[in-house]
């Protein structure tokens, strides 16, 4: 909240805000950035601690901040990160390259005298570029100018959870173009979800074990729909035990975002073969009073940029319409 004020109330880091002041240089120094005036980018570590300094308790002035890195800051609000999604954290660059594996390495035994037919490693690569997404919001100037822990935590909170909400449609339904391609638009292997039963889930587990996957990395993603069908479905009729049962299917973890598109659809692999780079280092921000000022109020624009890309989509099924 005080950042949010120093920005309504220029110039754009007021000089009685010395320590916000130094939060967003110091990480811009870190980034290789030009300070940008007005927008400032505040790091993942600072949205999740106030940035507040406190006298210890034997006295003393102590401002530290415990610096945690954007999956920690983004985890809570995204099922992709829950799932096991991989991150590249503070891209300097507009766009980077990541290695794949286009062709694994095979060997055999040698008998005596025998020639070794192997296929050697072919490595491929994806490519990560920036994709930009702003969500705006609006406060009341009293909230922001009453400050405090509280304030800081439910504005953070806010913020936060439109950064991994909108970080899971990218992930996992973003159509490409302007927005990451998503993994429902990656060319997975496909099951029909018509009339879904416990057998042909487990063919869907059994494709997975067959293409190398760890089963102990398996994750499941659900649409609303398909878990609340799931979640009533039978393994066998009378048994009294269902396909989702306890947050589980099969022994791999589940979870359920609205952010999987209008289909009632599920994604099942390994989500550590997803890459997603969070560049900048945190979110951007910038405030205007223009929009509310005959209420009182302040639009404060939010900037997430990422992107992420699917490195094994063979690691991956989705179900697709689950009825």
């Amino acid at each position: 909240s005080r950042l949010l004020l120093s920005l309504l109330d220029g110039p754009p880091l007021h000089s009685d805000r010395e320590y916000e002041r130094e939060v967003v240089r110091a990480h811009e120094v870190a980034q290789g950035e030009l300070a940008r005036l007005g927008m400032p980018t505040v790091p993942w570590g600072a949205l999740t601690r106030a940035m507040a300094t406190l006298p210890g308790a034997k006295g003393g002035y102590l401002g530290g901040v415990d610096v945690q890195p954007g999956v920690q800051a983004l985890r809570p609000w995204s099922v992709a990160l829950q799932a096991g999604g991989q991150t590249l954290e503070s891209v300097s660059a507009a766009s980077i390259s990541v290695p794949r594996v286009a062709t694994a390495p095979s060997g055999a035994w040698l008998g005596e005298g025998v020639a070794n037919s192997d296929a050697s490693l072919a490595l491929g690569s994806e490519s990560l570029t920036q994709k930009t997404y702003c969500v705006v919001s609006t406060f009341s100037e009293q909230l922001l100018r009453q400050g405090g822990s509280a304030a800081d935590q439910f504005a953070a909170t806010m913020f936060l959870r439109a950064a991994g909400r909108a970080l899971d449609a990218g992930v996992l339904a973003g159509a490409g173009g302007v927005e990451p391609l998503g993994l429902l638009n990656s060319g997975l292997t496909s099951q029909s979800g018509t009339t879904l039963s416990w057998a042909t889930t487990l063919g869907v587990f059994k494709t997975l074990h067959n293409a190398g996957v760890d089963p102990a990395r398996i994750s499941v993603v659900l649409a609303p729909a398909a878990a609340e069908t799931l979640a009533q479905r039978e393994k066998v009729a009378t048994s009294g035990r269902f396909i989702l049962d306890a947050g589980r299917i099969n022994e791999a973890p589940a979870f359920t975002t609205p952010d999987m598109g209008a289909a009632a659809n599920a994604i099942v692999g390994d989500f550590s073969r997803i890459a997603i780079a969070l560049f900048a280092g945190g979110l951007r921000f910038n405030v205007s009073r223009a929009a509310g000022f005959n209420s009182a109020n302040v639009s404060v624009r939010v900037i997430l940029e990422a992107d992420a890309v699917a490195l094994q989509p063979g690691a991956f099924v989705k179900i697709a319409a689950i009825t």
